[in-house]
């Protein structure tokens, strides 16, 4: 008996749902051709594309006898202009949130496996039609480089003297990431 009293409840129920939801409820669809409408999607919004940067080329320090070749491999947001990542091997990092390239600038704090840190600023030369981006040329990164912690080397000598400046020339490819 309980269990059919159950039953009438739960029909009782669904009666009622349906009488709700049918033409009396303000939030019914009026007509039913509406219903059959695909639902049109949103737009996807512009989050910009990520280029990766490959810059080769040398690091004369003030006050060095001789340059030291220099590498960096780093990736910016197209929309944000903001920069990040590391070198191939890791060897080298852009200090998280540190990194922007925008307008031909970069600048960004570079973290060494030594723990050493450097500071970098330089202007990369644009592309020959105006665009942003052209990965069939090499361009000029041109900049300074300006030592901000000391680091330590795989004996434990100290490598980089904090304040030291120097100069940054090297050719630079991108291209989508």
């Amino acid at each position: 008996m309980t269990v059919f009293a159950s039953s009438i409840f739960c029909t009782d129920s669904v009666a009622n749902s349906r009488r709700l939801l049918g033409r009396q409820n303000p939030l019914a669809i009026e007509d039913d051709a509406d219903a059959s409408m695909p639902t049109e999607a949103p737009g996807i919004p512009d989050r910009g594309r990520v280029v990766k940067v490959d810059a080769v080329g040398n690091a004369q320090w003030n006050g060095a006898a001789n340059g030291q070749d220099w590498t960096l491999v780093f990736y910016y947001n197209t929309l944000t202009r903001k920069a990040w990542g590391c070198d191939d091997d890791g060897a080298k990092c852009l200090v998280d949130g540190s990194g922007t390239f925008a307008d031909g600038k970069f600048q960004a704090d570079v973290l060494r496996n030594t723990g050493m840190v450097n500071h970098i600023k330089a202007d990369v030369a644009a592309c020959s039609d105006g665009e942003e981006l052209c990965p069939e040329q090499t361009r000029s990164f041109e900049g300074s480089i300006r030592c901000l912690i000391a680091g330590r080397d795989a004996n434990g000598e100290v490598v980089g003297v904090i304040g030291t400046e120097g100069a940054l020339s090297a050719d630079v490819t991108a291209d989508y990431a």
